[in-house]
């Protein structure tokens, strides 16, 4: 809505400047929120504040939130013959406010809003790129006392954003779960994807970065980077069927022994959403990285859910998940499997 203001205000006034002599520039209206009304000249946009003139001489910053509209007043008619005399009939749409001209209201008189400093600008410039990213959120757990000591926590949050020629999503979460002391499963990650739109649809160009910690395999750290063509065959609310491949780089660092290595890959993914019935939602993404250098060394990872809605909106979802990690050249001691499965109460902005 802010941007909306800001250009109606910035295309208002720059036509005014090219439409109006100086004489008639001065003849603007700025109506406040709070009643009141400036007659003076504007000065264009600064940071989301209007620099405003008034007349006799001084210049105040002026927030967009505070503003109501921008008007320019009637260029003045030429006066009638000498001697006549023409009765001024009021205009019944004009506001009853006082036009600070000079002869009227002194402008000390008058409430200005204080400028709105730059650290909550920008803090609310980032909540609102946060409102339009968050696409879900997700939590679920169980805790047991007792004889047994048992605590699982699962949470993740999706965050997406189309624009004309790009679709972006960043996934993050992890899980975390342990009995009686000793830990089960320990992982997080943080993943995002970039799709730039081709001339040739539904052909796209991708980019992936994928982060990993996973304690039970003795991973410390996990990156993969890739980027190639992609075939966008539907992305709408309810429907997505994305396939991307193309070369990747992945670096892995271990523990428990103390390992690393760094190998071209190539990334292979199929991303699916699909509608079962009117309540029901499957998801499914799967990622495969053969090796280029070590035809032995492949990863894959698995991400399968069903969601049913809870609500006639759609807002809040129950989901099932199923996930599955493979790693043929695991750490010394760990095996190269990993499945779990997961239940949570799913939020859904959008």
């Amino acid at each position: 809505m802010r941007w909306l203001v800001s250009f109606t205000l910035w295309l208002m006034m720059t036509t005014w400047c090219f439409a109006v002599s100086p004489d008639e520039a001065a003849r603007e209206s700025l109506y406040l929120k709070n009643g009141d009304r400036l007659t003076g000249i504007s000065h264009g946009l600064n940071e989301g504040q209007i620099e405003w003139e008034l007349p006799h001489g001084q210049r105040v910053f002026i927030p967009l939130d505070d503003v109501d509209r921008l008007e320019q007043l009637a260029t003045p008619s030429p006066g009638p013959a000498t001697g006549s005399t023409v009765p001024a009939t009021p205009n019944p749409a004009e506001p009853l406010a006082p036009a600070l001209d000079g002869s009227g209201l002194d402008a000390s008189g008058l409430e200005i809003p204080e400028p709105t400093p730059r650290w909550r600008r920008l803090l609310s410039a980032l909540s609102d790129d946060i409102y339009d990213w968050t696409k879900r959120f997700s939590v679920g757990g169980r805790m047991v006392g007792g004889n047994s000591q048992e605590t699982n926590v699962d949470i993740a949050a999706l965050f997406e954003k189309k624009s004309e020629g790009r679709f972006s999503q960043v996934n993050a979460g992890g899980q975390f779960g342990q009995t009686n002391g000793t830990r089960g499963v320990n992982r997080w990650f943080a993943n995002s994807t970039t799709d730039l739109t081709t001339p040739y649809e539904p052909w796209i160009w991708f980019l992936n970065v994928n982060d990993e910690y996973n304690e039970r395999q003795n991973l410390d750290y996990r990156g993969t980077i890739a980027t190639g063509p992609g075939l966008r065959l539907y992305n709408e609310d309810k429907r997505r069927l994305i396939l991307r491949s193309g070369p990747a780089v992945t670096y892995e660092l271990f523990h428990q022994p103390v390992d690393s290595r760094v190998s071209p890959d190539w990334f292979s993914e199929i991303e699916l959403k699909w509608p079962l019935t009117d309540a029901m939602q499957f998801e499914h993404r799967m990622t495969v990285n053969p090796s280029l250098h070590d035809i032995s060394l492949v990863r894959a990872t698995s991400n399968t859910a069903f969601l049913w809605a809870l609500d006639h909106e759609k807002r809040w979802n129950f989901r099932l998940g199923l996930q599955y990690q493979y790693l043929s050249q695991p750490n010394t001691g760990r095996e190269p499997h990993d499945y779990w499965t997961t239940l949570q109460i799913v939020y859904q902005r959008k």
